[in-house]
């Protein structure tokens, strides 16, 4: 997975400041709506891939769970086509939190989404 956040992070730094502080706002009140617009606004072509992450190891340190943040959706293309078997892939919002942690937990005790949050400017 390391290619994935490695080139989102340098995508996301050659973003737009002012364009990111509206992307986050708007691609919030997107998902919330459940209708993202019929056209790609510039805010959001001037912050493609990945826009933020947070990890965290698992109870044995063999694997990592993590999260990824996009404005745009499409930058989750190639991991959501990616096959290998030792990749999981679950969106916040579509997969249930239950199904999510009841998956992480058996990796890391205890696991919550509650307590693995991403920040993105």
């Amino acid at each position: 997975m390391p290619e994935y956040v490695a080139e989102g992070v340098a995508a996301a730094q050659a973003g737009d400041a002012a364009a990111a502080a509206r992307a986050v706002a708007i691609s919030q009140t997107e998902n919330v709506a459940g209708t993202p617009p019929a056209a790609t606004p510039a805010f959001i072509k001037a912050r493609p891939g990945i826009v933020a992450w947070s990890m965290q190891l698992s109870d044995d340190k063999t694997m990592a769970i993590v999260q990824l943040v996009a404005v745009d959706h499409h930058a989750f293309d190639a991991i959501l086509a990616d096959t290998r078997s030792e990749i999981r892939v679950f969106e916040i919002g579509k997969d249930s939190k239950a199904a999510i942690e009841a998956e992480m937990q058996k990796h890391k005790k205890g696991f919550s989404l509650d307590g693995f949050r991403v920040m993105a400017q």
